[in-house]
């Protein structure tokens, strides 16, 4: 998720914005919490948590259309639908 986040906060990012989160996520030296919540600073101005969202229901939703076009009984594909439900809920 969090490669998802940087990359989605890279699209829609200013160029300043870009160049800082390079700067947080290259530079080891910087106190561990003023990186988290700089970083997390960006990624709410710029809309990260929508958009991470979005393909992640996208992908969701391609995936059920694909289980969907296998020729099999629904009972047989019933494992696969809720571990698809597991991993769209998780948290982390």
């Amino acid at each position: 998720k969090k490669t998802m986040m940087y990359i989605a906060a890279m699209r829609q990012a200013s160029i300043q914005q870009q160049q800082r989160l390079t700067e947080l996520y290259a530079d080891a030296s910087i106190d561990p919490e003023s990186k988290v919540s700089e970083v997390m600073a960006i990624y709410d101005a710029v809309g990260v948590r929508t958009a991470v969202e979005n393909m992640i229901q996208e992908h969701f939703e391609q995936a059920s259309r694909a289980l969907d076009a296998i020729d099999e009984p629904s009972d047989r594909k019933q494992p696969l639908v809720e571990i698809m439900r597991m991993l769209l809920n998780r948290k982390s």
